[in-house]
């Protein structure tokens, strides 16, 4: 099967593990200039940028999942903001015209992570 993986900047490798790692992203893959983190079916590729500026917010990707609800309560879980600003934070599930749902984390990177119900079209 092909498939399609995001790949964002990280400031800090190790602090991306752990950052991702309570959202439920195991470690793939790891060197010193890149990191594969999995929580299927989302795989995401990770590169470092320690001076990436995180107000820039100049990468993002969009990945259906399977339960938007449960996505969302992870991070709120463990103490992410749900408020519109800071980072890391999690946006609301809102409705955009089309009628998706769409919650959006931001991660301490400052990388924008929408989220779509995979069975939307």
């Amino acid at each position: 099967m092909n498939r399609v993986t995001a790949n964002l900047p990280s400031r800090n490798l190790d602090a991306t593990v752990a950052f991702q790692g309570r959202l439920a992203f195991a470690v793939a893959g790891h060197g010193a200039d890149w990191l594969f983190l999995d929580r299927r079916p989302l795989e995401i590729e990770f590169l470092p940028h320690p001076g990436v500026d995180r107000g820039a917010r100049w990468s993002s990707a969009c990945v259906p999942v399977a339960d938007l609800d449960a996505l969302r309560a992870q991070p709120l879980a463990d103490g992410v903001s749900a408020g519109p600003e800071g980072t890391p934070r999690i946006a609301p599930i809102a409705g955009v015209p089309d009628g998706l749902r769409m919650p959006a984390l931001v991660d301490p990177a400052g990388s924008l992570l929408c989220c779509r119900a995979e069975d939307a079209v």
